[in-house]
């Protein structure tokens, strides 16, 4: 099923080429010698190269994606969010899901024991923080409410309180 950014991403590119198709059909039926015809071919150019440019930056949206993949596996049904990711580092990654806190933690804990991870786990009132840690590979993983979702943020980068509950 398609989400955010790549929804967006499909139906820009799409109209970017029918709009360059309808260009190149109106300078193709233009006469040689009118100058709306160089026109009409420099703007099929523009829309083609335009939705060229989206579907490089989609790629490099799907590719960041991922790489979370490479250290521990994403929520499950939780939604890649780039809109919330503007401007972060590439060791980052930010995901949004409607499931409660207790949910995600236990996925993740059974995640921990099936991949070999040490897990750490910090509650405070609004946040929960996640450490992983497997020989040198780590992560670090904050859901935070946000009203009706959560929020996800994956980090290679960061730290974790660990405090003892009995």
């Amino acid at each position: 099923m398609l989400q955010f950014p790549w929804v967006v991403s499909v139906v820009l590119i799409a109209v970017c080429l029918l709009l360059a198709l309808r260009e190149w059909i109106e300078g193709r039926d233009l006469p040689v010698a009118n100058p709306e015809r160089g026109i009409a071919f420099f703007h099929a150019g523009l829309l083609v190269g335009l939705s060229l440019l989206v579907g490089y930056g989609t790629m490099m949206l799907f590719r960041h994606a991922e790489a979370l993949s490479s250290y521990i596996p994403p929520y499950p049904g939780a939604r890649y969010a780039p809109e919330r990711e503007a401007l972060s580092e590439l060791a980052q990654w930010i995901f949004v899901t409607e499931d409660q806190p207790d949910q995600i933690v236990a996925n993740y804990e059974t995640y921990a024991r099936d991949l070999g991870y040490t897990l750490n786990h910090d509650r405070a009132s609004t946040t929960d923080r996640l450490y992983f840690e497997r020989d040198d590979a780590r992560i670090f993983l904050t859901v935070e409410n946000e009203g009706a979702v959560r929020v996800l943020y994956y980090s290679i980068a960061g730290s974790v309180r660990v405090v003892e509950t009995r």
